[in-house]
């Protein structure tokens, strides 16, 4: 199906006459030849005129949604303070106003894939080349807008008004350096897709805002990836050795010399998807890094100093100084070198009071080299000092960075109580939002393809990030003809097109997650 036919399709009834005219610019382009300076000119003139039109249109669409959310929240306030908790209106109102944002975000990447293909279409037509002049227009408001301001506003009133199925459940607190273990799947997210998986999820999970030093979202988060020149722990954790390790520092939005950073260790339990990995990390000041990776800094004063003052328990201090050793050892011993960056901006979805269920969805991936192969990079430090965060690093040679083009949703699940996921996460699973790739690691993709002549095993998924956008085409596709059809037999096709975009595809795939969801009988117990 031509785009065309494919844009009158996709459009909103309702909003018809503030989408890019296509139709009308096409016809323009065709019809006025000879095509000289004055009909360039008025093309031009033409194609500003929709642009003002489509930023005024989502800016006062943003502006409604932002509207209903604080009326939401002052209703909530006003019935918090009464006797009435009969929440099913506004509970009725934030599921509208979610829809609302899937149509939103149609309706702007519809209007983006517009412009792209008119000005395409123009410059082939005519001897005036201008689409390079709008790459920036189009990547600025609203082609850019990510929704997550709303979707955290929502899914805070979502979870005043839903209850937790787990609010009496007990909770395991850690307690000395940080221990984990949880099943993992891990899924692509298509960047068409990116905000109705938002949505899906912030009806039934809380947006985490887990920046406690600034009590805000801030969702960039960088790690850097040690390995030897042999790329040893590359081999381990790619043919999922048990036992094979990973050694990274992270830290969360901008890093100084008076930051935080986190030390951590991840180890593979085994090769089964249901099986997960072990992480410990501990925090240490960025101005003690260099030193503690070299030797130099041990944790004796500091473990000392937490003794004297009563600031962690004894075993607290037993499992810091156990696993500060460890991991200076494995680095020294194994001559373990910066090799590669990891940045994403990240979303992640949880209870506050218990983590039986953690949703995060990572968008912005971008791996950048820090080996010092054929040139130097991170020189002698534990990173590069010539790198930021400022996504979407357009100074890095191109050899240095690869931008991942999906969005990454990992979906860890305590596994104790060995029982099925709750409807809303078995549909959102097996629809055609999101492509399972188990076993996917950040890590290991990013050193294929920036070292693949340097690395002896190439990852099985890398064949599939074509697949998967000749498949979402596909999809699109599909349904445009599904709706065409529609359109022919049933007046009643306009509100099936509006709803498609979380429907689960005809053929599901079989895919199942354990969840770590009590049984009847202890809600029974504990009430």
């Amino acid at each position: 199906m031509k785009f065309g036919n494919s844009f009158l399709y996709q459009l909103k009834p309702e909003w018809k006459e503030s989408y890019i005219h296509y139709i009308d610019l096409k016809l323009y382009l065709k019809n006025k030849v000879p095509f000289g300076d004055e009909e360039e000119e008025d093309f031009k003139n033409k194609i500003q005129k929709d642009l003002q039109m489509v930023r005024d249109f989502t800016e006062n669409k943003y502006n409604e949604l932002n509207n209903i959310v604080i009326s939401c929240e002052k209703k909530i306030e006003e019935l918090s303070q009464s006797e009435d908790t009969d929440y099913s209106e506004i509970n009725e109102q934030l599921s509208v106003a979610t829809n609302d944002i899937l149509e939103l975000d149609k309706y702007i990447r519809l209007n983006s894939l517009g412009f792209s293909k008119i000005l395409k279409k123009h410059d082939k037509l005519t001897n005036y080349k201008i689409k390079m002049n709008y790459i920036e227009e189009l990547k600025g408001f609203p082609f850019n807008i990510n929704f997550n301001d709303l979707i955290i506003k929502l899914s805070k009133l979502f979870a005043i008004t839903n209850v937790d199925p787990f609010k009496n459940a007990k909770n395991n607190n850690n307690t000395g350096t940080e221990h984990f273990v949880r099943s993992t799947s891990k899924y692509w997210v298509h960047k068409n897709n990116i905000t109705a998986v938002k949505c899906s999820i912030l009806k039934h999970l809380p947006v985490n805002i887990y920046n406690s030093k600034t009590g805000r979202f801030d969702p960039g988060i960088t790690s850097i990836y040690f390995d030897n020149s042999d790329f040893d722990l590359y081999v381990g954790r790619l043919k999922l050795l048990k036992g094979a390790e990973a050694f990274r520092i992270r830290w969360y939005g901008a890093v100084d010399s008076s930051d935080t950073v986190y030390m951590e260790r991840k180890i593979n339990q085994g090769a089964k998807i249901s099986e997960s990995s072990h992480k410990e990390r501990f925090p240490l000041e960025e101005k003690y890094v260099n030193d503690y990776l070299s030797g130099k800094y041990n944790f004796e004063e500091k473990i000392k100093y937490y003794r004297e003052n009563g600031l962690r328990t004894e075993k607290q201090l037993e499992e810091l100084e156990r696993f500060s050793t460890e991991y200076q050892d494995a680095v020294i011993k194994k001559n373990l070198k910066p090799v590669l960056r990891t940045f994403y901006n990240r979303i992640a979805f949880q209870f506050p009071d218990h983590a039986r269920i953690r949703i995060s969805l990572d968008t912005d991936l971008c791996m950048i080299r820090e080996d010092n192969f054929g040139r130097p990079r991170s020189k002698d430090n534990w990173r590069r000092e010539d790198v930021k965060t400022d996504f979407p690093f357009a100074y890095l040679p191109e050899e240095d960075i690869t931008r991942f083009p999906f969005g990454i949703l990992e979906i860890k699940l305590q596994t104790q109580y060995g029982v099925k996921a709750p409807q809303w996460i078995e549909d959102l699973i097996n629809s055609h939002l999101v492509e399972q790739i188990p076993k996917f690691s950040k890590f290991v993709h990013g050193v294929s393809v920036l070292n693949k002549d340097r690395v002896p095993l190439l990852p099985y998924w890398l064949p599939q990030l074509d697949v998967l956008e000749m498949k979402e085409k596909d999809m699109r596709l599909n349904e445009n003809n599904e709706n065409l059809k529609k359109k022919k037999n049933s007046e009643a096709s306009n509100q099936t097109h509006q709803n498609h975009v979380l429907n689960v595809s005809a053929t599901p795939r079989k895919k199942s997650i354990e969840y770590c969801e009590p049984q009847l009988n202890h809600f029974a117990n504990e009430k």
